[in-house]
């Protein structure tokens, strides 16, 4: 559906921008800057078909919303393409809680949106990385660091090349063993860990909660030999650049794509598949407790990172044995009728 270009009228901008403006300062109050930063740049695409679809805030209905979406699964994206429901699902839900904010602040008198119904997005389920994926990127690491294997890093200082092996062993390995976001990993802090008990507090996630992850013995021994070669900062935080400073989850992805690459993995892995594994890992064994270690608010988020694979739905199947409850397999009968039978001497 085409940006409409009969009325092209601008009097209905000013009081939207004023709106979303005075939306976006009262989300930096209580959000994240990162999702803060989200609601912006989707509420700009909002912004851009407002210029050539007239209509204020007050008219602004159901209606309208549908031919947004419309508008953006068609032509609403980056060089005129469509973008997907998943974008226009998020797309709409941001649209709500603007509309929602000019209702409390007395801009509107009704919630225009309060009982539309979001976009169905179509959820395809990613590929899982395997333990032996795994490995290859803890191999790829130990490799790159090694001059016997790698001569380009042989004027690299032993004690940088001990450095980055340590550290990057360190924090993929602690995203595979607790399931945790590299945003959280990234943010903690000296004083959130408690080696005596393996465990750390994350103060704040995803979902604005704090809560404790447990950790293994091997996670503790990589988290160990870090904190030996960890530089000497007043940097609060567990892992840092090799100047002290604050490591950021664009830098930490980018190194995870050179050691996949160096690992020979395909592109469609990136830096939150090693929490995907960790999810899929912990909900096999008890999905209860999988939510509360990574910090899901409902049991339906946990769900969709689960990835069953075969071999498990088949040991679960053949455990219920759902049929065998009811009839018994014609050899099996036939085996315990033999048994039964008196034994002639």
């Amino acid at each position: 559906m085409p940006i409409s270009k009969n009325n092209t009228s601008t009097d209905h901008l000013p009081e939207w921008k004023e709106s979303i403006q005075d939306f976006l300062l009262d989300c930096k109050a209580r959000l994240q800057p990162k999702t803060v930063e989200g609601y912006r740049l989707q509420l700009l695409r909002f912004q851009a078909w407002l210029e050539q679809n007239p209509v204020r805030l007050t008219e602004f209905k159901a209606k309208q919303a549908n031919q947004y979406v419309v508008w953006r699964l068609e032509n609403g994206g980056k060089e005129g393409k469509g973008v997907s429901r998943q974008t226009v699902r998020i797309d709409v839900m941001i649209l709500r809680l603007l509309l929602d904010y000019a209702y409390k602040t007395e801009l509107i008198p009704l919630r225009p949106l309060a009982d539309y119904k979001l976009p169905r997005a179509t959820y395809v389920e990613q590929p899982l990385l395997t333990a032996e994926q795994i490995r290859a990127v803890f191999r790829a690491i130990e490799e790159r660091w090694n001059p016997a294997l790698n001569p380009n890093i042989r004027y690299v200082r032993p004690k940088e090349r001990k450095y980055y092996k340590v550290r990057e062993t360190a924090i993929f390995s602690g995203l595979v063993d607790t399931g945790c976001r590299i945003g959280e990993m990234l943010a903690l802090k000296m004083e959130d860990i408690d080696t005596e008990k393996r465990q750390f507090l994350i103060r704040e996630s995803k979902n604005h909660t704090s809560r404790t992850v447990p950790f293994s013995h091997t996670w503790l021994s990589n988290l160990q030999d870090w904190l030996k070669v960890r530089p000497r900062c007043d940097s609060p935080l567990v892992f840092v650049s090799i100047y002290g400073e604050a490591m950021t989850v664009t830098e930490t992805s980018r190194t995870f794509r050179t050691y996949r690459e160096l690992a020979g993995l395909p592109p469609q892995f990136h830096l939150h598949s090693l929490r995907h594994y960790a999810a899929t890992t912990l909900a096999e064994s008890d999905i209860v407790a999988a939510k509360a270690i990574l910090g899901h608010k409902r049991y339906e988020t946990t769900r969709l990172y689960v990835h069953h694979q075969h071999s498990h739905n088949k040991k679960a199947h053949d455990e219920a044995n759902p049929l065998g409850k009811i009839m018994v397999n014609k050899r099996t009968e036939a085996r315990q009728e033999r048994a039964r039978r008196p034994k002639l001497i």
